[in-house]
């Protein structure tokens, strides 16, 4: 399956959960899927608009992105890294992300793992001190 087939299965599956939601899908919102979709890491509101000028030829305004980026947050189709000393966000489509990322303070270098025994092992460890957790997505700062 090319890359191109399988961003169409995302969309089109994307397109039938935002129907069942009760909301439209727009040219816009499409357009920054995609430049997720095709995103190889986390990537900022910035960089977004960026490559959606570079490669689909739209000048989109970044208030725009944002607002759309907030949106697709709402409804749990991106994963968010936010970065407190730099006032920033990274953003990665959950279809791409893995269990958990480690981020940089500094210089705001996420990288992703991959490692479902880490997950095993945080939940039995909670399950030793009597707690249940959920865990979504782990995020772990380093300087």
């Amino acid at each position: 399956m090319s890359a191109k087939d399988s961003y169409e299965i995302f969309l089109s599956e994307y397109k039938k959960n935002i129907k069942r939601l009760g909301f439209n899908t727009t040219y816009h919102r499409d357009l920054v899927l995609k430049a997720l979709f095709y995103s190889s890491s986390y990537i900022n509101a910035k960089q977004i608009k960026e490559k959606i000028k570079v490669e689909y030829r739209v000048d989109m305004r970044l208030s725009l992105v944002l607002k759309i980026l907030l949106f697709l947050e709402k409804i749990n189709i991106v994963s968010i890294v936010a970065i407190p000393e730099q006032k920033d966000k990274k953003y990665r489509l959950l279809h791409h992300a893995g269990e958990g990322c480690f981020v940089c303070k500094r210089c705001g270098r996420v990288e992703e793992f991959h490692d479902k025994n880490f997950v095993l092992l945080l939940q039995e460890i909670a399950k030793k001190h009597a707690f249940k957790i959920d865990i979504k997505r782990i995020v772990i700062f380093f300087k």
